[in-house]
């Protein structure tokens, strides 16, 4: 009998490979964590199955592209259909920066982040909670609108208050103001 695609494998979203839905996920967990030569030793210390450098590199840059398409799809769909915003918080925190990377080849460059949470008051002491993040090397100009999907989410446009925190780069200036006009 010569090996070939059972019918049941799509039904049951066997991925292609030796490894499981969840070792799989695994495995990218990892990859996205640290350098795919230590991942690949931490998954067989913990989960005892061996996989290669290659196929850890190539399981985790495959789900991160098609975490981004998925994100830029969403974008174009916010974009297309303009829907209503979910409710924000009382008060969002709004916080983005850049940060230099190394890439392959020493070469280097600038990754921007945002993060949003929720600001609250507790037994005297204000703390954020609810924090999420989205990161992207771009130029300025596209991070803005790529991020337009985790900021709709999270109900940045309708949030009480909106506490902006970063150090004041005129780029960073203009993401928030596309995001929230009314807050600068």
């Amino acid at each position: 009998m010569e090996p070939g695609f059972s019918p049941l494998d799509e039904e049951l979203e066997i991925l292609p490979g030796s490894l499981t839905p969840l070792l799989h996920e695994q495995l990218v967990r990892l990859g996205t964590w640290m350098p795919f030569t230590r991942a690949v030793g931490e998954f067989a210390n913990l989960i005892y199955t061996e996989v290669s450098e290659p196929t850890a590199r190539r399981d985790t840059e495959a789900a991160g592209a098609a975490l981004v398409a998925a994100q830029e799809a969403e974008v174009e769909r916010l974009v297309a259909e303009a829907p209503a915003p979910p409710a924000g918080p009382e008060v969002g925190l709004f916080s983005v920066d850049g940060a230099m990377v190394p890439l392959v080849g020493g070469e280097w460059a600038e990754v921007k982040t945002l993060t949003l949470g929720e600001v609250v008051a507790e037994g005297g002491e204000v703390h954020t909670r609810q924090l999420s993040y989205f990161s992207r090397l771009a130029d300025a100009e596209r991070f803005t609108h790529q991020a337009l999907g985790e900021a709709h989410r999270r109900g940045v446009e309708t949030a009480g208050r909106v506490v902006a925190v970063s150090d004041g780069a005129e780029w960073i200036d203009k993401v928030l103001a596309y995001h929230r006009p009314d807050a600068v």
